[in-house]
């Protein structure tokens, strides 16, 4: 019961205090349909902008720094970093290094900031996203950067 109006909280009788009705009452409520077979299936998430189209988007990737990160505030004030972690060869020989571009958001762009330098090794749990680049004359392509969720720090590198 609530204390202030000695009303029950779970029948809805009382209409004057939030305390034990949070919610205001309707005048026809919708009864729940107990039959799963003929309910309406609701969206997890109904905000196709915020979306993830892609939940098993996910990559690991272990490396070093062949450079410093660069840090950026955004005009919306937001934090950025951006970094390459640079896979070594193949162990064939025949291929180069290969760098991995990578953007670290918010927190994370200030951690990474601070503490990450060049030759350092760092593991990255990300998503691989297109950042749109400009050719110039009209021409666009899309680079692959690796969005950083999660991260841990490996130690000085080579």
């Amino acid at each position: 019961t609530c204390n202030t109006c000695n009303t029950c909280n779970t029948c809805n009788t009382c209409n004057t205090c939030n305390p034990c009705n949070p919610q205001p009452a309707t005048t026809n409520p919708q009864p729940r349909n107990p039959n799963p077979a003929t309910r309406t299936p609701q969206p997890r998430n109904p905000n196709p902008a915020t979306r993830n189209p892609y939940p098993m988007n996910k990559v690991t990737l272990i490396g070093h720094l062949p450079g410093p990160p660069t840090y950026f505030c955004t005009e919306a004030g937001q934090d950025l970093t951006r970094f390459q972690i640079q896979m070594p060869p193949s162990e064939e020989g025949d291929a180069p290094p290969v760098n991995h571009h990578c953007q670290a958001w918010g927190p994370a762009a200030l951690d990474l900031h601070k503490h990450l330098n060049a030759g350092d090794r760092i593991m990255i749990q990300g998503e691989l996203r297109y950042r749109q680049r400009d050719l110039g004359k009209g021409g666009v392509v899309g680079v692959p950067v690796i969005r950083v969720k999660g991260y841990s720090y490996l130690g000085r590198g080579i």
